[in-house]
């Protein structure tokens, strides 16, 4: 994650562990449902096959979690996981020594970093937001000058983020939430619907979404960086011609 004095990494390695304890716990329970089916009726047969599906589920965002921990670690773009609760004025100390985050986190950019910050404690907080950190490591999103989400900013990446938040919050078994069709708040909703990526920008969606008169400049060494007044990508930027 971080080079340098910061917590990121064993922040980082606490999300892997805990990740890779909840896939042994999801593969225990899968071995116990498939060995009761043998024996079971079929209306209970049905019902074991849904509630496996749904465990492969959450399974599988378990895993592509740790894949994408792994991935941001290796690349030459910083990023750096932060608990809310480490940085002063994020948080309300009570009498008893107790802290509580006032922020709900975010992901930004800043000083060249990629900074992922949630409540502490709170891991489908922090899983929500490191999936916005992959996202930026492969071109999902962008950040304005300011840091805040980019104009690659879509709908679809808050589905994602929700849906691995979501592996986290719900009990074992339990069916993921379609959150393409369930109620998202008025922010998320006024996002762009379509697919938004560094990939899928062809001359028609930078007409209607960057304007007109944009160019792309690569860097050769696979880094985001700042340019003018215009938006951070990874590894390339639009920049006004």
């Amino acid at each position: 994650m971080v080079r340098g004095a910061d917590t990121s990494q064993q922040k980082a390695d606490a999300a892997k562990d805990e990740a890779k304890g909840k896939i042994m716990e999801i593969d225990g329970i899968i071995a116990q449902e498939e060995a009761n089916r043998k024996n079971a009726s079929a209306r209970s047969a049905q019902k074991i096959d849904e509630k496996v599906k749904n465990l492969k589920e959450q399974r599988g965002e378990f895993s592509n979690m740790i894949n994408e921990i792994e991935t941001m670690e290796k690349s030459k773009q910083v990023y750096s996981l932060v608990s809310l609760l480490d940085q002063p004025g994020n948080y309300t100390l009570y009498g008893d020594g107790n802290k509580l985050a006032s922020q709900p986190g975010g992901t930004y950019y800043r000083d060249g970093k990629v900074v992922m910050e949630y409540r502490f404690g709170n891991s489908a907080a922090r899983a929500h937001e490191l999936k916005h950190g992959f996202q930026f490591e492969t071109g999902q999103i962008s950040f304005n000058v300011d840091g805040s989400p980019g104009l690659l900013h879509d709908l679809n990446d808050e589905v994602a983020a929700y849906r691995r938040e979501d592996a986290f919050t719900l009990r074992y078994g339990k069916p993921l939430i379609n959150r393409t069709t369930s109620k998202m708040t008025s922010y998320y909703s006024n996002l762009p619907k379509i697919d938004l990526s560094v990939k899928t920008l062809t001359e028609s969606v930078k007409g209607a979404y960057f304007g007109n008169g944009y160019q792309i400049r690569y860097d050769d060494e696979g880094k985001s960086f700042q340019d003018a007044k215009d938006e951070f990508f990874k590894g390339q930027v639009f920049m006004r011609q």
